[in-house]
């Protein structure tokens, strides 16, 4: 079993270079306006990347990148919300600018 679930892994790790990706590009389509992470979330499903509406993990990984930043951030019902938006090095990666091995655009 060993191989199968490298391999898995494996699959796994490029399924989220891609979905960090498809967020940059979602947040390009209102950029230099903000983007609610729910907005974006809706995007991923939409496009079948996700299933969940929970995308933290890879908004925090972006974020931690300096790639895209909160603007803002509310919880109401439990429900966090955040405001996201492109910073220039995100940007500079759209533009082909800049690279880094866990985002593909």
């Amino acid at each position: 079993t060993g191989r199968g679930e490298s391999m898995n892994k494996d699959i796994e790790v490029v399924q989220k270079v891609k979905i960090r990706g498809h967020i940059l590009r979602i947040l390009e389509l209102s950029y230099p306006t903000a983007t609610f992470e729910s907005a974006v979330a809706a995007g991923l499903i939409e496009r079948g990347l996700v299933s969940s509406p929970d995308i933290s993990e890879y908004t925090q990984y972006l974020t931690d990148k300096k790639l895209v930043r909160v603007l803002h951030s509310t919880e109401r019902f439990g429900i966090r919300e955040r405001l996201l938006t492109l910073t220039p090095e995100g940007v500079d990666m759209l533009d082909g600018l800049t690279q880094s091995p866990g985002v593909e655009v």
